[in-house]
């Protein structure tokens, strides 16, 4: 349920935990976990090949590490579909607003991440040549 500002409760954290389509997540009114609509600040994540925000979710007494990325599109995309990514956009990996959010094969997924390095070097060094192949 969306609530008018762009906010909508996470499936599975439904009355705890709400995500908007700018790439935030926050507590819900009825949250026995702090401060009611508290935005929570994403920790960094470091991974062998980039970084990524993670927040700590409670539900049934239990604290969850969540990726983001991963919420946000379950909440306004649906279910990752099976052999699908959570593939960020031209913003980069810790830009988790909606519209830098897609599915998309593994494969197509490590192809962008190429192309996207492969642009910073070119535009590092001066050149202008943006294609993808």
């Amino acid at each position: 349920m969306s609530d008018g500002n762009g906010w909508k409760s996470i499936p599975g954290y439904e009355g705890f935990y709400s995500a908007s389509k700018g790439g935030q997540i926050r507590r819900d009114p009825g949250s026995p976990y702090c401060k009611v609509g508290r935005i929570l600040k994403p920790k960094l994540h470091h991974s062998a090949v980039t970084d990524y925000h993670r927040v700590g979710l409670y539900r049934d007494g239990k604290l969850k590490n969540e990726f983001v990325h991963r919420l946000i599109m379950l909440t306004f995309e649906g279910p990752r579909p099976d052999g699908m990514d959570v593939c960020h956009g031209e913003g980069g990996s810790l830009v988790n607003r909606f519209d830098n959010l897609k599915y998309d094969t593994h494969a197509e997924n490590i192809k962008y991440n190429i192309w996207m390095q492969t642009q910073q070097e070119k535009a590092d060094s001066g050149s202008e040549d943006d294609s993808m192949v």
